[in-house]
């Protein structure tokens, strides 16, 4: 039997779905639109940087929208947008270290809520300095921890 027969078989008998390119382009757009909202929700991101982002995605939206993006600039954006999240990621882990070192310095435990105490222990006593201080570059880990000492 001929091997593109047997795979018109498989394909029939299985009903593997075909995507369509027109399908692809509404799912990227989609994908899109979705970033646009997160990215602009977010204020932890300079405004030059997201600027730029915002700016690649409406394009890359238009594009998807009127008939497709081509895997270079997807493959382009992709990389951009891991790089945007991981910056942001870091930013988060950089804020909640700063708050847990302030919480620790100007408050005590019983002064806290039950939530805050149970996080404030995991801090001290769990790994959780440990393990949110090491999500950090070792320049801004030793300022938080200067800045702590200081304190």
């Amino acid at each position: 039997m001929d091997n593109n027969l047997e795979c018109d078989h498989f394909v029939r008998e299985k009903r593997i779905p075909v995507v369509k390119r027109q399908e692809k382009n509404l799912a990227l757009w989609k994908e899109l639109t979705q970033r646009r909202f997160l990215l602009q929700s977010d204020a932890t991101t300079p405004n030059e940087e997201k600027r730029r982002l915002l700016v690649e995605i409406v394009d890359l939206s238009r594009r998807a929208r009127d008939g497709g993006v081509p895997r270079d600039d997807w493959e382009n954006h992709e990389l951009n947008w891991t790089a945007y999240c991981a910056g942001a990621r870091r930013r988060v882990m950089r804020s909640l270290a700063q708050a847990l070192i302030d919480c620790e310095v100007h408050y005590e435990p019983a002064g806290l809520n039950h939530e805050m105490r149970k996080i404030l222990y995991w801090w001290q006593c769990e790994g959780g300095r440990e393990e949110l201080l090491g999500e950090l570059p070792i320049e801004e880990r030793h300022a938080l921890e200067a800045a702590a000492r200081r304190n």
